[in-house]
């Protein structure tokens, strides 16, 4: 499974060559939907994070960089045998990725300030539950990649048969991928308000919409055949993989609320 390399700026990117045919969008198309999706998901989160303006932009920016940007830029590094991104390239997708979302970040915090700011919650308590989380990744990835992706003959040709795939490597970096969306998990479940299960789900839909949504700009890296296939894969697993992890660490939280409630 190959998470999500490719951002809209990328296109405008040095030493970017043309899209190849056969896109089932335009540009500009697949930039409008792209948007919209990601301010719809953005402006739930932010509408739903009774912080004060600064803490609010800080982990709005947290949320956005880590999903959009940082976890698909770990994973290009280690897939750019078949990616074939230049340095430059990988350089322009993270430095373009921290600027756009720190700019999302303070205009979402700015459009939709808490009346009653709440201080930032403590994630003290909810690291132990990573032990759990991180394997569930792994689980999800592979059982994604393998029973989605992998199905596919052109996807599989993409990646030369995984030739390239060093296993003994992408193991454990997968655990630490792990450890690393579940820590966007507890920010997320940390600063949304709301019931249990909506918190938890705000975690499976921006894992799965932020993450994938990306995948229907054209760009010279991933043809579309492969592209849509990874759009299935990545949606469904994030999703599920974000909902159980939301769901792991509210599990404590569930039982404090009934015990005050009773």
């Amino acid at each position: 499974m190959l998470a999500i390399t490719m951002i809209s700026g990328m296109i405008l990117s040095p030493g970017a060559a043309p899209p190849t045919a056969g896109e089932p969008l335009t540009a500009f198309q697949a930039m409008a939907i792209v948007y919209a999706v990601q301010a719809i998901v953005i402006a739930v989160l932010a509408a739903n994070i009774h912080l004060a303006r600064l803490p609010k932009a800080i982990v709005l920016f947290v949320i956005t960089f880590g999903t959009i940007t940082l976890m698909s830029w770990i994973e290009a590094i280690f897939f750019n045998a078949s990616l074939k991104m230049s340095s430059t390239l990988l350089t322009f997708m993270l430095v373009n990725g921290a600027i756009s979302a720190a700019v999302i970040a303070v205009v979402s915090a700015l459009l939709w300030p808490s009346k009653d700011p709440q201080p930032l919650a403590s994630l003290g308590g909810l690291w132990w539950k990573l032990a759990v989380i991180s394997p569930l990744y792994v689980f999800a990835y592979y059982a994604a990649g393998t029973f989605i992706a992998w199905q596919s003959e052109t996807l599989r040709a993409y990646y030369a048969q995984g030739i390239n795939i060093d296993q003994s490597l992408l193991v454990p970096l997968q655990v630490v991928r792990g450890l690393m969306w579940g820590g966007l998990a507890a920010v997320i479940v940390k600063s949304v308000q709301g019931s249990a299960l909506f918190r938890s789900l705000m975690v499976g839909v921006t894992f799965a919409c932020l993450c994938t949504i990306v995948l229907l700009m054209p760009n010279p890296v991933m043809p579309w055949p492969v592209r849509q296939i990874h759009f299935i894969e990545v949606f469904v697993s994030n999703f599920l993989f974000g909902w159980a992890a939301g769901a792991i660490l509210l599990t404590g939280a569930r039982k404090k609320a009934a015990v005050q409630a009773a």
